[in-house]
């Protein structure tokens, strides 16, 4: 189920994201790293995508196994509209994990 997700969160593709959200995929489903969905929608500086999953009960609080949650993914790639909106649903920092380590 996570490859599935992040495969269609890094793709962009919001319609099959719809509808794996409305057929029940678990939307914090982890990868191999600990990473979710909205890792990788993070990361990749999505705001459409972000907000989707946010919206359909993604957890903003999870961390990948370098304790980085979402909301340090989309800092580390500088992506201003993630932040302000995960910032404005509460979304926490975590220990800043391996990108924003590495500056």
């Amino acid at each position: 189920a996570a490859a599935l997700l992040c495969a269609a969160v890094h793709a962009g593709d919001a319609p099959l994201l719809r509808r794996l959200v409305r057929a029940g995929a678990p939307l914090d489903a982890a990868d191999w790293d600990d990473r979710r969905a909205l890792h990788v929608a993070a990361s990749d500086g999505s705001a459409t995508i972000t907000r989707l999953l946010v919206d359909a009960g993604a957890s903003t609080g999870v961390a990948d196994r370098w304790g980085a949650t979402p909301l340090d993914e989309a800092a580390a790639v500088g992506a201003g509209p993630v932040i302000d909106y995960l910032r404005s649903v509460g979304a926490p920092e975590g220990r800043g994990g391996r990108r924003l380590q590495a500056r």
